[in-house]
Formats: structure tokens, C-alpha cells, sequence
């Protein structure tokens, strides 16, 4: 996708279906972060899942009594 987005930004692509005629690297570069975002979403679901299958949980703070 950043391939995309970068080949739009340098040739100067406009969409050519309206009189409006935008450029097109912009919406390239929302679908190129959107992408990023899902793709660390599923890599922390990943590893979320990799601690539940092996048994670990998360970092509790432990509460000692008497301490607030």
C-alpha cells in the first residue's frame, strides 16, 4: 500500500471520474493507516492470545493489606 500511495503522490493521480477531479495519494495514504492499525490490533490480539494458551497472566499490582 505505500507503494500505491507513493506512485499516486508522484505522477500527481487525480480520480478522473468527476469535475471535482481530487487528488488520490491522500485517501491512499488513510487506507495505508488504517492498514497499520489493524495490522497491529491483530498482532496484540496475537499475543494476547499466546498468554492465554501458555498460562500467563497480566501484571497485577499486588495490594498489600494496611497499605493504601
Amino acid at each position: 500500500l505505500f507503494e500505491y500511495m507513493m506512485e499516486a503522490y508522484n505522477y500527481g493521480e487525480v480520480s478522473g471520474e468527476s469535475s471535482w477531479n481530487p487528488i488520490i495519494w491522500p485517501f491512499r495514504l488513510v487506507w495505508l493507516i488504517g492498514y497499520l492499525a489493524l495490522t497491529l490490533q491483530a498482532f496484540a490480539e496475537l499475543l494476547k492470545n499466546i498468554q492465554t494458551l501458555t498460562g500467563m497472566t497480566p501484571y497485577q499490582a499486588k495490594h498489600v493489606e494496611g497499605h493504601a
